[in-house]
């Protein structure tokens, strides 16, 4: 399936969380990091709970990206739906099902897959990685962010909404 480029804007509910700071390890409502955001988005947009892991966040540097790929690898893994996947970082990534807003994005940083966003639309990702730029939302198709793409995962509450 191929990839499908922005058929419309953004959700309405991206302009709550654009423009939120970065810090690493804050679950909002002031201040997020990537899993901070997808958490808090999920929770106020479709009201489905996840776990803070607010024990587990690591402080920085490679050892800590390891240990936080180790996690996303981990954490229920089956009950997600499969929306895209990379079966290797020189393979394009795989549409299986066509993707909606909330879907989570999984990235790589460096070769560790521990950054993750939230689709605003099909095309469109709302993300924050570090401090200078907080919330933002780009396009999926960029070259900073679809080769670092290796999966799009729907969480099991909005498997069968539409």
């Amino acid at each position: 399936m191929v990839m499908m480029m922005p058929a419309r804007d953004p959700a309405p509910w991206v302009a709550d969380f654009q423009r939120l700071p970065y810090r690493l390890g804050a679950r909002g409502p002031d201040a997020v990091d990537c899993y901070g955001l997808v958490r808090l988005v999920l929770l106020a947009v479709a009201g489905i709970e996840m776990p803070l892991f607010a024990d587990t966040v690591p402080a920085g540097g490679a050892a800590d990206r390891a240990a936080l790929a180790a996690l996303v690898a981990g954490y229920d893994r089956d009950r997600w739906r499969q929306v895209a996947t990379r079966s290797a970082l020189a393979e394009p990534l795989r549409w299986h099902l066509e993707p909606r807003a909330l879907d989570v994005a999984l990235m790589r940083i460096g070769r560790h897959v521990c950054h993750c966003g939230i689709l605003a639309a099909p095309g469109w990702l709302l993300h924050t990685e570090d401090a200078g730029a907080g919330v933002r939302l780009d396009r999926l198709d960029r070259p900073d962010i679809l080769p670092r793409l290796v999966a799009v995962v729907r969480h099991p509450e909005l498997t069968e909404a539409a």
